[in-house]
């Protein structure tokens, strides 16, 4: 498998969030809320939602899986590398 390139990941977690608009008569306000995709995000420190406008939701959340793939690569090449430069080493 070919690894994602910088250009096609975005850190962070795919959210949906059901709210009501609150305009008179809307279908909202009987239960049938709108859905809108977020992601989840820590910048400089803290936790944001970040909104994402429908036109972008089907790349967004395939940018997401992407960060998936490569967080999990980035991780089985930690542990391979960890295992090789301690291998051998002696246990206190």
């Amino acid at each position: 498998h070919r690894l994602p390139g910088i250009g096609d990941v975005i850190c962070g977690t795919a959210v949906v969030m059901k709210r009501a608009c609150g305009k008179e008569g809307c279908r909202c306000l009987r239960g049938h809320k709108h859905k809108s995709i977020y992601i989840s995000q820590y910048h400089k420190g803290a936790g944001r939602m970040v909104y994402i406008p429908k036109r972008n939701e089907k790349s967004v959340l395939r940018l997401v899986k992407n960060y998936r793939i490569l967080k999990s690569a980035m991780r089985k090449a930690s542990e391979v590398n960890t295992a090789r430069l301690t291998a051998g080493r002696e246990k206190s």
